[in-house]
C-alpha cells in the first residue's frame, strides 16, 4: 500500500514525549500519550493470548502491553508506514522491541510473514487471539486497516479449520503415519518424477461442474496427462476415464471408502497422513511425498529412507496438493477442471462421487454457507472450508513463476483470483495439439527395490522407537502414580520428576508422537490455567495439575499407538527374514 502523506512528529505537553500526526489524525494523545497507553493496554490486553497490534506509532501502546505480558503471550506488531516504524525504533526506549523473543515487528504489507507465523502461534495459544487497532489507525490508514482485518478474518477461519481437523484426527493421523512409514518405504519416491514431463496437464477435481467436461475428457484423453484429485477417481472410472496419476492425501475413513472398491492400477501419489489402508491395499504403483506442515517428521523420515523426500507446502485440499505436484513433475501448461470451490447447482460433488449429494436449508445453516463471486462474476454459494482451499490457490498463483500457464477451466463455481480463466475446450485446442509425448509414468521409474542393508536400517530404527515408547510409557505411569500418592509437590518428588522429565525428553526426541502429543503440549503450555504472578500457592497447584495431566496423557497416547508400532515392526522382521532366507530376490 502506497502512502503519499508524510507524518509529523509533534512534541506533547507532558513528559517530554512525542505524538504523530498522519493524514490529519493524531496517533497518540497531544497531552500525555504514556498515560493514554496505560489505559489502552489495560482495556485490550488478554492474558495468555496471541496479540496482533495494528499500528506501532511511537511505541507507547506496545510497551505497555509488553509490561503486562507473561512468557506464554506473544505480540505481533504490524505497522503500515515504514517511516513511522523507523522513527519509533530510533527512540531509545523502544530498542528492546527488537530483542524480545515473544515480540515480532513487521510492516503490515508483509503478508508472507504473517501467513507463515500466524497458524503456528494461533495453535500454540489454543485459538486465543486478540487483534488490537491502535488509536486512529483505522482512520489514518483506512485501506491498510481493511486489508489487515480481512486478512486476519481469513487466517482465523483457516487456522480453526486446520486445528479442528488436526485435533479431531490426531490419533488417526498418528496411526496412519506409523503404518505409512512401511508403505512409503516400499513405494517409489515422487522425486523420481521431478521435471520428467513437458506435456500439458489436466487436474480433475470432483466439483459439480466436472460433469460438463466429461465429453471433452473422453474425446481428447490421449492428448494430455490427467491427474485425478482424490475421490474424483469414482466419477472418472464410472465414465471409463482412467487418469495417469491419482493424488490422495486425506486420512479419514471416508477417504478410504472412496478407494476400497476402486479397481485400477493407475499410479498413486500419497503423503504419510493418508488413511493407512489406501496405500496398503492399492494395486497400482505408488509414489510417496511429504507435506510441509508436518515438518517435524523430516528428520525421522530422512533417517528411515536414507534421503529427504520431496516436500510440498501444507495443502488445504487434495486439489491444492495436486497443483503443487503438477508444477513439480511437468514443465507444460496446467489446467483445473471440476474445481468449483462452491455448491454449483446446489450440489456438493460431481455424479459418481461417494460424497455427492444435494442439500436443504438446514444443511446450509449448519455449514455456514454464504455467497462469493463466481467464475462468471455471479454470486454463488460457498463456505469457509471451500474458501480456505480457494485462498491456497490464490497464494500459490502469487508465488509461482508458472502463473501464466496455469488455467482455471472449471467454467463454474467460485472465481480463483489471480488465476487465468479459459474454457476447457479452448485449452485443449490451444495446448493439447498432439505435439507432446504423453508418457506412462510407471515406465519413468524403476520399481523400488530396497537392499537388505536398507531393510535392516529400517528395522533398527523401528526397534529403537518401540524400545523408547515402552520406556517412556513406564516412566509416565510411574511419575503419575507417584504424584497421586504424594498429593502435592515434595522436595523428593520434585527431584524424581526432574529425572523422569529428562528421560522422557530423550525417549521422544525424534518427534515420533508429534500428531497426538502436539495438542497435549499446547494445552499444557497455553491452557486456561496460567500462572498468576504473586500467588505462589495457586501457582504450585496449577503446575501440579498440568504435570499430572501430562504424564497421564503421555501414558494413554503411547498405549494407543504402541500396538501399531509392533504391527509394523513385525512386518519388517518378516521381510528381513524372507530376504535372508532367499525367499525374496533382494540385493
Amino acid at each position: 500500500m502506497s502512502h503519499e502523506n508524510k507524518f509529523q512528529l509533534i512534541a506533547t505537553k507532558a513528559n517530554d514525549g512525542f505524538t504523530i500526526k498522519y493524514n490529519n489524525y493524531f496517533l497518540h494523545s497531544m497531552y500525555n500519550p504514556q498515560a493514554e497507553a496505560v489505559k489502552f493496554a489495560e482495556k485490550h490486553y488478554q492474558k495468555g493470548h496471541l496479540h496482533v497490534l495494528f499500528g506501532i506509532g511511537m511505541g507507547y501502546i506496545a510497551q505497555e502491553i509488553i509490561k503486562k505480558m507473561s512468557d506464554n503471550d506473544y505480540l505481533l506488531i504490524l505497522e503500515p508506514e515504514q517511516d513511522i516504524l523507523e522513527q519509533c525504533l530510533k527512540e531509545e526506549q523502544n530498542k528492546n522491541l527488537l530483542d524480545l523473543e515473544n515480540v515480532q515487528i513487521s510492516q503490515s504489507s508483509n503478508r508472507d510473514l504473517v501467513r507463515r507465523k500466524f497458524p503456528e502461534l494461533f495453535e500454540k495459544h489454543k485459538k486465543k487471539f486478540t487483534l488490537i487497532i491502535s488509536l486512529n489507525y483505522e482512520k489514518a490508514f483506512p485501506e491498510d486497516y481493511k486489508e489487515v482485518t480481512t486478512l486476519f478474518k481469513d487466517l482465523v477461519e483457516e487456522a480453526i479449520i486446520y486445528l479442528n481437523t488436526g485435533n479431531r484426527f490426531a490419533q488417526d493421523w498418528q496411526v496412519n503415519f506409523t503404518h505409512n512409514l512401511y508403505s512409503g518405504f516400499e513405494a517409489n519416491a515422487l522425486s523420481q518424477l521431478a521435471g520428467q514431463l513437458d506435456c500439458p496437464i489436466v487436474i480433475a477435481s470432483g466439483g459439480p461442474s466436472l460433469m460438463k467436461q466429461i465429453p471433452f475428457l473422453k474425446m481428447h484423453r490421449d492428448k494430455f496427462f490427467l491427474i485425478c484429485a482424490g475421490s474424483t477417481i469414482g466419477t472418472l472410472t464410472r465414465e471409463q476415464i482412467f487418469p495417469d496419476l491419482v493424488v490422495a492425501i486425506d486420512g479419514g475413513i471416508a477417504n478410504y471408502n472412496h478407494f476400497k472398491n476402486i479397481q485400477t492400477d493407475v499410479p498413486l501419489a500419497f503423503p504419510f497422513q493418508i488413511h493407512e489402508k489406501i496405500p496398503k491395499e492399492y494395486k497400482g504403483s505408488k509414489f510417496v511425498f511429504h507435506l510441509l506442515f508436518h515438518k517435524l517428521y523430516n528428520e525421522l523420515i530422512a533417517k528411515v529412507y536414507g534421503t529427504k523426500l520431496t516436500t510440498f507446502p501444507g495443502a488445504a485440499s487434495v486439489a491444492n496438493a495436486s497443483l503443487g505436484i503438477a508444477t513439480y513433475i511437468s514443465k507444460g501448461p496446467i489446467c483445473l477442471i471440476g474445481q468449483d470451490l462452491a455448491y454449483t447447482d446446489n450440489a456438493t460433488h460431481a455424479d459418481g462421487n461417494e460424497s455427492q449429494s444435494t442439500f436443504n436449508e438446514d444443511y446450509k445453516r449448519a455449514r455456514g454457507m454464504f455467497y462469493t463471486q463466481g467464475y462468471y462474476k455471479d454470486p454463488i454459494l460457498t463456505d469457509a472450508v471451500f474458501m480456505t482451499m480457494k485462498r491456497w490457490f490464490e497464494d500459490f498463483i502469487q508465488q509461482t513463476d508458472r502463473a501464466k500457464t496455469i488455467f482455471n477451466c472449471t467454467e463454474g463455481g467460485a472465481k480463483i483470483e489471480g488465476m487465468n480463466q479459459m474454457p476447457f475446450e479452448l485449452y485443449i485446442d490451444r495446448y493439447c495439439n498432439g505435439g507432446y509425448e504423453i508418457p506412462q509414468i510407471i515406465e519413468i521409474s524403476e520399481k523400488n527395490i530396497r537392499t537388505i542393508k536398507e531393510w535392516k536400517n529400517f528395522q533398527q530404527i523401528m526397534n529403537e522407537i518401540s524400545f523408547n515408547l515402552k520406556k517412556a510409557q513406564k516412566i509416565a505411569k510411574t511419575a503419575s502414580d507417584e504424584m497421586i500418592n504424594n498429593k502435592g509437590f515434595t522436595p523428593k518428588l520434585i527431584k524424581s520428576l526432574d529425572r523422569y522429565d529428562q528421560t522422557l525428553a530423550e525417549c521422544m526426541e525424534n518427534n515420533f508422537l508429534y500428531f497426538i502429543l502436539t495438542p497435549l503440549i499446547n494445552n499444557i503450555m497455553y491452557g486456561s490455567d496460567n500462572l498468576d504472578h504473586g500467588n505462589d500457592k495457586e501457582n504450585r497447584q496449577v503446575i501440579y495439575n498440568k504435570s499430572l495431566y501430562m504424564y497421564q496423557t503421555v501414558f494413554q497416547c503411547i498405549s494407543e499407538i504402541a500396538p501399531h508400532v509392533e504391527e509394523v515392526l513385525l512386518k519388517i522382521n518378516e521381510r528381513v527374514q524372507d530376504i535372508e532366507k532367499g525367499n525374496i530376490d533382494y540385493e
